[in-house]
Formats: structure tokens, sequence, C-alpha cells
């Protein structure tokens, strides 16, 4: 009986080694299941962070790109502006060059006038003497 008391208690020994090692399996696989979600919980807080750090650079390049584009806008409108302005300038510009054109030929007009004057002044002076001498010489 003895013997079969030995064997009875090596096959429970074995079955209570067998039991400890599936218990310390299962509670190893436990552990290792509760460190990946934890893992995983860790990695997606991680991205979670980088997704809203992504999210604040896309709202500013969105500012900056609006921002950009009501500047191109103003520029526009003043390069139309100026447009106009040169426009206007050089219209002007060509009224006073027709102006200054008018006011030369005046001027020149004006000039051979007096030359004139002072050529037919002269040359009557010069009849006279001319005659005077004659009247003397008489």
């Amino acid at each position: 009986m003895e013997q079969m008391t030995r064997a009875t208690g090596k096959v429970r020994l074995r079955k209570m080694d067998n039991f400890m090692d599936k218990l310390a399996q299962k509670f190893s696989a436990q552990e290792m299941i509760k460190a990946n979600s934890q893992a995983e919980a860790e990695e997606m807080k991680r991205l979670q962070l980088q997704v809203s750090e992504y999210e604040k650079i896309l709202q500013e390049m969105r500012k900056l790109n609006y921002r950009n584009t009501e500047l191109a806008d103003k520029l526009d409108r003043m390069i139309g502006d100026n447009a106009d302005k040169i426009q206007g300038m050089k219209e002007d510009e060509q009224r006073l060059i027709a102006a200054l054109r008018d006011l030369t030929d005046e001027q020149t007009r004006n000039r051979e006038a007096e030359i004139g004057r002072a050529s037919s002044a002269s040359s009557r002076s010069a009849r006279r003497r001319t005659g005077s001498r004659q009247t003397w010489q008489r």
C-alpha cells in the first residue's frame, strides 16, 4: 500500500507541478497582455499628441496662407492703382509737352517778328542815313 501511496503521491505531485506550471504560464500571459495593453496605450497617447501638434501646425499654415492671399490681393489692387496713376501721369506729360511746344513755337515766332522789325528798322535807318548823306552831298 505504501507503494501505491507513493505512486499516488508522485502522480499528485506531478499534477500539482503541472497545475503550477500552467498557473505560472497563465499568469505570465496575463502579465504580457497587460504590458502590451499599457504599451499600446502609451503609443496611442504619443500618436494623439503628434496628431494634435500636426493639427496646430496645419492651422497655422492655413492662417498664413489666408494672410498671404490677403496681401497678394492688396498688392494687386495697389499695382492697379499705380498703373492708373502712371497712365494719368503719362497723359499729363503729353499735355505738358504739347503746351511746351506751343510756347516754344510762339516764342520763336515772336523772336522772328522782333528780328524782322529790328531788321526793317535798321534798313529804314540805313536808308535815312543814306538819304541824308545824299542830301548833304548835293
